[in-house]
This record gives C-alpha cells, sequence and structure tokens, in this order.
C-alpha cells in the first residue's frame, strides 16, 4: 500500500517538475532544484531572522549598560 502511494506520488510530482521545465525551457532537474531550495529559504527564513534581531536587541542592551553619563562618572 505504501509503495503504490510512494509511486503515484513520485508519477504526479515527476510530471509537474517535467511539464514546467518544458514550458521554461530549462533542465526538470534546475526546476526541482529551484523548488528544494525555496521550500528550505522559506523554512529557514524565520529562524535566521529571530536570531539575527536576538542578536541585535542582546548587543543593544549590553551597549546601553556599559555606558555611563557624563555625571556617573568617577
Amino acid at each position: 500500500m505504501i509503495v503504490l502511494i510512494k509511486l503515484w506520488i513520485e508519477k504526479n510530482a515527476f510530471q509537474f517538475f517535467t511539464t514546467l521545465s518544458e514550458v521554461l525551457g530549462v533542465a526538470s532537474s534546475r526546476v526541482r532544484l529551484f523548488f528544494l531550495y525555496s521550500a528550505f529559504l522559506t523554512a529557514t527564513s524565520p529562524l535566521i531572522l529571530k536570531l539575527i534581531l536576538y542578536f541585535w536587541f542582546n548587543i543593544k542592551k549590553y551597549v546601553q549598560e556599559k555606558r555611563k553619563s557624563a555625571w556617573e562618572l568617577e
């Protein structure tokens, strides 16, 4: 049963990529690679953005704690 489902999905997915590559006039492997990279970028971009913002706010907090005003200098 699982083998039949796998074969059906592969047939339909590869047919989509083949048809799209024929319309665009490029190799179907390039189209599959583009979809793979775009799916990875879409899935990981929120995590990357969150890490960058966390780093930025952490540095901002660190700089504000270390900075002293002219009245607090000893």
